[in-house]
């Protein structure tokens, strides 16, 4: 090839499974107290990224924030020690929601928590709790615009899809309900889940 030409690069990242790959892996480390991940394999790569980065976010919150029933109910048991670590990260060809908590029994937690998706599967999102959830979140975007560094931080990574830091509020804006519930079926199967324990050495 001439030199100073461009040169086309195909690649090819191979065809990856909708379902986990293991369904549970558990491991003994250093810890004062159990710990627990369970993970969500997002395979929708047809919906545009801010809307489903937004309709994740907010979806998350809603299930297992610190405002949530759900939460109430297995910080009162005694099922966790605080909020649930919630987060959703996605690339053009990955993606992963992720709920983490510390927990004396992390295997019992983590199946309150698969009950809570079935009964939301069963029963429907609340409309209600999703309007607060959204809201909350625009008012945390909106503030989130008066630290440099944030804004800096939100515009590189939307850069590289192509989009601005105000996409993200107009998204928030326009999300609907039923995006909301449509993002639930996609995210929420029972074939594309995995649970990690840790448990303290012995």
């Amino acid at each position: 090839m001439p030199s100073g030409q461009p040169m086309d690069v195909a690649r090819s990242y191979g065809k990856e499974s909708k379902q986990a790959a293991t369904r549970h892996v558990e491991k003994h480390m250093a810890l004062a107290r159990p710990m627990f991940q369970l993970g969500f394999k997002d395979t929708d790569f047809d919906t545009d990224y801010v809307v489903k980065v937004v309709t994740t976010k907010i979806l998350l919150d809603t299930l297992f924030g610190e405002s949530s029933d759900f939460f109430e109910r297995a910080y009162t048991e005694g099922l966790v020690d605080g909020p649930f670590a919630i987060e959703y990260t996605a690339g053009s060809f990955y993606g992963t929601a992720v709920c983490s908590n510390s927990a004396e029994r992390p295997r019992e937690t983590a199946e309150h928590v698969l009950s809570e998706l079935a009964r939301v599967t069963a029963e429907g999102l609340n409309e209600k709790r999703f309007e607060q959830i959204k809201r909350k979140h625009m008012g945390r975007f909106i503030r989130s615009l008066n630290f440099i560094e944030s804004v800096t931080h939100g515009q590189m990574e939307l850069a590289f899809h192509g989009l601005d830091i105000f996409d993200i509020l107009q998204t928030y804006q326009n999300i609907t309900f039923e995006q909301i519930n449509t993002r639930f079926g996609q995210l929420f199967r029972e074939d594309n889940y995995a649970t990690s324990v840790i448990m303290p050495d012995k």
